[in-house]
């Protein structure tokens, strides 16, 4: 079996794609720049996937189709690397192809007459790995997002505004073959606050809210126009690097390159099939506690201060020993977790560079935003989302 810290790399001058033994992409780089916001783990897979989603009268059921969390297999060829399956009868393979700045998502359906749906959904830091790796909320603010219509649907444009060492990165994403319907920008547009108590995207149960929210958890979602599996179908999606794009984006560049580049990839390969990952049993799945009664809150803290309420339902309060308490209730309001901060010794005289912070957040993550100093340029573990 392939060692778990060990990855499935695809080298092109410049560019590197990795992905963990699951599937799951690691990272996507172009020399000193990451293309991606966050390095995967086998057990929690990657945020980014491709997700199809079978419509049945008024019900809408969405499965993963890559990493971890999918039921895949997966085959790897010098150049590509497949993912297979079969979910409620319908037989699929997404196929990834990467060149020079420059990658592809194949995905073939065959069904019986069901009508689905495919939704993308990609983080990005379009940024230098130093930066985004330290503090991947900071250079999520200076991405801006230009969406722009064409024959195939939407195209989502994003560059990076922050000069990084002379240059603008720059991501175009989009579908070829298939129209992308709806689109988003951001993680929470995506993913929602719930995820915090389900472990499940919120959007895969609606569309895309086709909002440019520029916000700190830059994610790119596309949805495409349904489709009825009467026959083998197909669709794609692809994204396309440039190290430096200087001028604002007004139009959508590189159709007729893409096109050529994936003509050439179309080279039949040996495939070899993986081994499959799978997580141990004992992990069971993501524990939510249940919210605590108003009456419960008011016999653990019976003196409190300046209460917010909304509808009767108590969000958070102040007890008389300066304590800030929130609820579970507002936690799944916010985008920005609820935390506590945890210090070493704090010396009152003077500053001391040696302090160690760390944050507890209410949502079940521990240890998270670890530094030492300034949490912006000595951090050792990185901010949450969601």
């Amino acid at each position: 079996m392939k060692p778990i810290h060990d990855f499935y790399e695809f080298n092109y001058n410049k560019t590197k794609y990795r992905f963990l033994p699951t599937g799951d992409i690691f990272d996507f780089t172009y020399d000193n720049i990451m293309m991606n916001q966050f390095c995967s783990n086998p057990k929690d897979g990657s945020v980014s996937n491709l997700y199809l989603r079978i419509y049945k009268e008024n019900t809408i059921t969405a499965y993963p189709l890559l990493g971890v969390r999918s039921h895949s297999a997966l085959k790897k060829g010098k150049d590509t690397l497949v993912s297979y399956g079969i979910v409620e009868d319908i037989i699929y393979e997404v196929t990834f192809r990467g060149t020079d700045k420059l990658w592809f998502w194949e995905i073939e359906l065959s069904g019986k007459g069901e009508v689905v749906d495919l939704l993308y959904g990609q983080d990005i830091g379009n940024a230098s790995i130093k930066n985004v790796l330290t503090n991947e909320l900071y250079t999520a603010q200076y991405l801006g997002h230009t969406i722009l219509p064409s024959e195939a649907g939407y195209v989502v444009c994003s560059r990076q505004n922050q000069e990084q060492e002379g240059k603008f990165p720059y991501i175009q994403q989009g579908t070829l073959g298939i129209k992308a319907i709806h689109y988003s920008t951001d993680g929470f547009q995506f993913f929602g606050t719930s995820y915090k108590t389900t472990d499940r995207p919120e959007i895969l149960s609606k569309d895309l809210p086709d909002v440019n929210y520029q916000f700190e958890f830059s994610y790119i979602g596309l949805q495409t126009e349904k489709i009825c599996l009467d026959s083998s179908k197909q669709a794609m999606f692809y994204g396309l690097f440039q190290e430096n794009h200087e001028d604002v984006v007004t139009e959508i560049e590189n159709l007729d390159r893409m096109k050529e580049c994936y003509t050439k990839l179309l080279v039949e390969e040996e495939l070899v099939s993986c081994d499959k990952i799978k997580v141990k049993d004992i992990f069971g799945e993501t524990y939510s506690s249940i919210a605590i009664k108003k009456e419960e809150i008011y016999e653990l803290f019976p003196n409190h201060i300046l209460e917010e309420q909304e509808e009767d339902v108590l969000l958070s309060f102040f007890t008389d020993k300066h304590s800030h308490i929130v609820t579970m209730q507002k936690e799944l309001m916010t985008e920005r977790p609820h935390g506590t901060i945890i210090t070493t010794c704090i010396d009152t005289k003077e500053v001391n560079s040696n302090l160690i912070t760390s944050t507890n957040y209410m949502m079940g993550l521990f240890q998270g935003q670890t530094a030492i100093g300034n949490t912006s340029f000595h951090k050792f573990l990185s901010a949450p989302r969601v």
